[in-house]
C-alpha cells in the first residue's frame, strides 16, 4: 500500500492510501481557485496540489512515499 501526503483546500495535511484512489481530476472551488479532486469510491477529497504535481510525486524515485510495512 502506498500512501501520499497532500494538503487539503482547508490547509490540513491529508494522508491518502493511493490504492483506494479511483481517479484524479482538475477542478475549482466556489471562489474560482484551481484545486484537484481525488476520487476514492463515493468520497471526494479536494487538495491544493495539481494533477501534474501529484503525478510527479508518484513517479519520482527520490520522493519517499509512505509504505505500510509487511510485519
Amino acid at each position: 500500500m502506498k500512501n501520499i501526503k497532500l494538503t487539503s483546500t482547508t490547509g490540513a495535511d491529508v494522508l491518502i492510501n493511493w490504492g483506494n484512489v479511483h481517479y484524479v481530476k482538475k477542478s475549482s472551488n466556489y471562489f474560482g481557485e484551481e484545486t484537484t479532486e481525488i476520487h476514492c469510491g463515493k468520497q471526494i477529497i479536494q487538495v491544493k496540489e495539481s494533477v501534474a504535481s501529484i503525478e510527479s510525486m508518484l513517479s519520482d524515485p527520490t520522493i519517499q512515499l509512505l509504505e505500510e510495512s509487511s510485519d
